[in-house]
């Protein structure tokens, strides 16, 4: 069954199409970067809980972000589903990994609720996670497809791409700025503390700066 090809050898490549086996993707696209982010987001909701809330009046965008999300933890469990019931055979490392996005959907929730509230600035740790598993499960997706035999792996392959395209919609509400929503004097502070990874990446805060 194509979806355990390279079972044998993690670190086979497909000679012919040049391309990592699905047992490769598992691993290092997504057991690794979630298994990170589960650790880092639990030290940073640790840390913001501490702090006091800087954000008001901010219920209705909120309850978005945490739909979005709470849609996307349903996706992931129902790939877990398909991978834990499903007709066709996987290899542990599949179902590893499937239980760690699970896992890391619901961190995503703790995530989102605690920096909305106590942080300035976007939250850097989750915007930075959806970002590079964005990318990481572009490329799981088109092996997902070409490995694909029947129905049921393409109708996984499908939710797969569905979870992708939700995924890229989190991470536009996620990325939003929160200047309009504080609770401070922003004559007080500089753009760069309501500045988001994107906008600090390429010093797009400046031009509040410049304008002014």
């Amino acid at each position: 069954m194509p979806f355990t090809t390279g079972e044998g050898n993690l670190l086979q490549l497909n000679q012919k199409d040049f391309d990592f086996n699905v047992q490769f993707e598992q691993l290092f696209f997504s057991i690794i970067p979630s298994t990170l982010f589960i650790v880092t987001s639990l030290w940073r909701a640790r840390c913001q809980a501490r702090k006091p809330s800087v954000v008001v009046n901010a219920l209705v965008f909120q309850l978005i972000k945490l739909g979005a999300i709470a849609t996307y933890v349903g996706l992931e469990l129902s790939l877990l589903i398909l991978v834990a019931v499903g007709p066709f055979q996987v290899t542990s490392m599949f179902i590893s990994s499937s239980v760690l996005k699970l896992v890391s959907a619901l961190f995503m929730v703790t995530l989102s609720v605690v920096d909305h509230s106590r942080s300035a600035r976007s939250s850097v740790l989750l915007n930075s996670y959806l970002f590079l598993t964005l990318l990481l499960d572009a490329v799981q997706a088109r092996t997902l497809f070409l490995s694909s035999d029947n129905k049921t792996e393409l109708t996984y392959s499908s939710i797969f791409s569905a979870v992708i395209a939700l995924k890229t919609g989190i991470l536009l509400l996620e990325a939003q700025q929160k200047s309009r929503l504080l609770r401070w004097d922003k004559k007080e502070h500089s753009p760069e503390e309501t500045s988001g990874i994107f906008s600090l990446g390429v010093f797009f805060w400046l031009n509040k700066i410049f304008l002014a």
